[in-house]
């Protein structure tokens, strides 16, 4: 019963494992034919027509629920958009994977957890998809923002699946993308890491030598407060020190 327009939009947002802000439900939906005036048109009509849940007001966020996800998702696979929709997915959740860790240095921890919690589903879902695509761009950046998450809610029961993943995106990746999956290597809780045949002192030491190169100050800090940590964990001290005090000649207070 719904318009065709509704009905592509409903189709689409089945993607979504988790609930959504409007910002990621555009990128996904607008498309082909509906365009982003037409999409967020939909969206509205659904939300009227009780199809699509708010289940937060500030900042706004949507979800389906799970019956009418499945129903929609029957319909996606039917209409032959499952792969390009997917795609606009994965490619979404890395926009939001980015703002996800870029806000990790401006806020404190608990407003920074209700802002980004919620999408953890999908930030999974599509760092799945990414890794099956061989996506290493959006593949580290979705890691990197789900490790953040797991990390700062201590909870590390996913680290072993992420890890694995960052492991088979490792050999594809460059530069940032690659500096991104070896601080997943170096960090201090990456004790599984020798299991995915990345040792993390190697790890360690390539991430300085990438952020070197790339050329961010902030991001070299970061990257030598990793070495240091694991170069003191495998009883390196000399090493440890080194990067100890490098890393505070760059250090700034607004970090």
């Amino acid at each position: 019963l719904l318009a065709p327009g509704e009905q592509a939009v409903l189709r689409r947002l089945s993607v979504f494992a988790g609930s959504f802000h409007l910002d990621a439900a555009l990128a996904v939906v607008a498309a082909g034919e509906v365009d982003e005036s037409a999409a967020l048109d939909a969206l509205f009509a659904l939300v009227d027509k009780s199809m699509l849940q708010i289940v937060r007001l500030e900042p706004p966020r949507y979800r389906l629920l799970e019956t009418t996800r499945l129903f929609a998702a029957q319909r996606l696979a039917q209409s032959g958009e499952g792969a390009a929709t997917l795609d606009r997915h994965c490619r979404s959740m890395a926009q939001v994977a980015v703002e996800v860790e870029r806000s990790l240095w401006q806020m404190a921890d608990r407003p920074w957890l209700h802002r980004h919690l919620a999408d953890s589903d999908d930030l999974q879902s599509a760092l799945e998809y990414a890794v099956a695509n061989r996506d290493a761009v959006s593949g580290a950046a979705l890691a990197a923002a789900g490790a953040a998450l797991d990390q700062v809610r201590g909870n590390m029961q996913g680290r072993r699946k992420r890890l694995a993943a960052a492991a088979a995106l490792l050999p594809s990746a460059q530069g940032a993308a690659r500096a991104t999956l070896l601080e997943l290597f170096s960090s201090a809780y990456a004790s599984t890491a020798d299991d995915c045949g990345v040792s993390r002192v190697d790890a360690a030491r390539e991430l300085v030598e990438l952020r070197r190169q790339l050329g961010d100050p902030q991001r070299l800090y970061q990257a030598l407060g990793r070495r240091a940590l694991v170069a003191a964990m495998s009883g390196d001290r000399p090493t440890a020190e080194q990067a100890m005090a490098e890393g505070r000649r760059l250090e700034r207070s607004d970090w």
